[in-house]
This record gives C-alpha cells, sequence and structure tokens, in this order.
C-alpha cells in the first residue's frame, strides 16, 4: 500500500511550528498568551478559569532572571524588579 504523495503546502501546522521553534532556538521568541506583573518571587497559577483551569502549582521566579512561565498554561510571570531590564 502507497502513501498519498502530499505537496509542501499541504504540511501539518505543528510541523511547520516546530521548524520554526528549531530555527530560533526556543519558544521563548514567541509571545505569552497572558502576562502578569508581581511584586513576589513565588507565586500560584491555577489557569484562572475556575473548572477549565488547570491543577493550582507553585511557581518560583528565579531571582537572577526575574520571569518565569507556567507550565500548564503559558501565563508569564514577571518580576516588578525586572520590567526595566527586560524592556532594555
Amino acid at each position: 500500500m502507497t502513501k498519498p504523495k502530499q505537496s509542501a503546502e499541504a504540511a501539518p501546522v505543528y510541523v511547520t511550528l516546530l521548524d520554526e521553534l528549531s530555527a530560533t532556538g526556543c519558544a521563548a521568541d514567541y509571545p505569552a498568551p497572558e502576562t502578569e506583573v508581581v511584586n513576589v518571587w513565588k507565586i500560584a497559577c491555577d489557569g484562572g478559569e475556575g473548572a477549565l483551569g488547570h491543577p493550582r502549582i507553585w511557581i518560583a521566579i528565579p531571582q537572577d532572571e526575574g520571569v518565569a512561565d507556567c507550565g500548564y498554561c503559558d501565563k508569564r510571570y514577571i518580576n516588578e524588579n525586572f520590567i526595566e531590564k527586560l524592556k532594555g
């Protein structure tokens, strides 16, 4: 049984996304769906949508980077001390 040939235009979207990630080196080049500036170094994230959210997890923001992302919903938390450093 032979598989039908697919043109390059019919390539699945996820393959294209993976190719882009490989070309840039990391997913951090893409914007987070939501960003929150906080004044703490440890924050709880539950997706914020009640039953449609995700399990509550605690995220520690590294003090040398000032930024951390939720592994479930990709929400980005930025410590207020790093706002100016990240803009520049």
